[in-house]
């Protein structure tokens, strides 16, 4: 049993992947804006923080965010990491405003193209398959993205997470 406990937290120790998730620890302010169809941003009332930090010997980024949308608070919880066995990042969120557990799976560059997640679900009562696709782009040590897509991976809104500078 000894060895296969050794085996297990060989396997998962933090490599490349997890590294490429670094800047990502930290505070930052959150910003939405709506994307149109030609590209350009309106702003959206969603305002918030987040705040992000390394756990279990920097496996996973627990990621806690309370945003503001028209006076209203909403507290989202998540945790994002990349699983070595089956060589994916994945994401979990949880939130006030919902009663589910959204679990997304991806693949990607988050340094470069962004990662690309995608999350599917089945509606138990008609059988019909419900996919949401997201997007995590790292732009810079200072600031990081995630894009709502639509069937073609358009942005159709995205939340900008900018450090805070103390």
């Amino acid at each position: 049993m000894e060895d296969q406990v050794e085996a297990l937290e060989r396997l998962s120790r933090p490599g490349k992947q997890h590294a490429k998730l670094q800047s990502l620890a930290g505070e930052f302010r959150m910003e939405s804006a709506r994307v149109a169809p030609d590209g350009s941003e309106t702003k959206t009332a969603l305002q918030g923080l987040a705040r992000l930090e390394w756990i279990l010997g920097s496996r996973y980024l627990r990621w806690d965010s309370t945003a503001v949308i028209d006076g209203r608070e909403f507290t989202t919880h998540g945790w994002v990491g990349y699983d070595n066995r089956i060589e994916e990042y994945q994401l979990s969120m949880i939130t006030s405003v919902s009663s589910g557990m959204a679990i997304w799976h991806g693949g990607g560059n988050p340094l470069s193209e962004g990662i690309m997640f995608v999350m599917e679900q089945f509606d138990q009562k008609s059988g019909a398959r419900l996919r949401a696709r997201n997007r995590l782009r790292i732009l810079s040590q200072e600031l990081f993205v995630t894009e709502d897509l639509d069937s073609e991976d358009r942005p159709l809104q995205r939340t900008y997470y900018r450090r805070v500078t103390k």
